[in-house]
């Protein structure tokens, strides 16, 4: 089954968690962007 995140929700939580270092929340988002833009070109 797929399941449906609102990217921006996503980066936004993202950028609440105080446990993680600067750097990696923005390899996540990186990533998360890549990721969303990969997924939306296999379900057209």
């Amino acid at each position: 089954s797929l399941v449906k995140l609102d990217l921006d929700s996503f980066k936004g939580m993202l950028d609440e968690a105080k446990q993680l270092d600067q750097k990696v929340k923005e390899y996540i988002k990186q990533n998360s962007d890549r990721m969303h833009d990969e997924l939306e070109r296999q379900t057209q």
